[in-house]
């Protein structure tokens, strides 16, 4: 079995908001319980984000991964998607006020 067939085996268990799953705790079961080669929590982001789009994920209470159950939880999950962007956004701006030269790949003080 390929390992997006076994996250996917292992969340049809976890459906819902309510029922989602740790990321420490399903690489657990994926290394332990299942897949015959040791994963990394890298991979199995990979595999999750490039191979299952139907994976949803939360990042409050109770936290995790999980198929959702209906739109709500997808539209719930963008929403948290969208307020990460724009704090990455307005962090990114912010170092880009701080450092103006940042995109030349030169920080003042540390020209060699």
């Amino acid at each position: 079995m390929e390992l997006k067939e076994i996250i996917l085996s292992i969340l049809e268990k976890h459906r819902g908001r309510e029922n989602a799953i740790k990321g420490h705790v399903l690489l657990y079961q994926i290394n332990r319980e299942i897949y015959p080669d040791h994963v990394g929590d890298r991979k199995m982001r990979e595999t999750i984000e490039e191979k299952l789009p139907q994976v949803a994920f939360c990042t409050t209470a109770p936290g995790g991964y999980f198929l959702p159950l209906n739109i709500g939880e997808v539209n719930k999950t963008i929403e948290s998607i969208n307020s990460y962007i724009k704090g990455f956004a307005k962090r990114k701006k912010n170092l880009l006020t701080a450092y103006p030269d940042a995109n030349q790949g030169v920080l003042p003080g540390c020209e060699s």
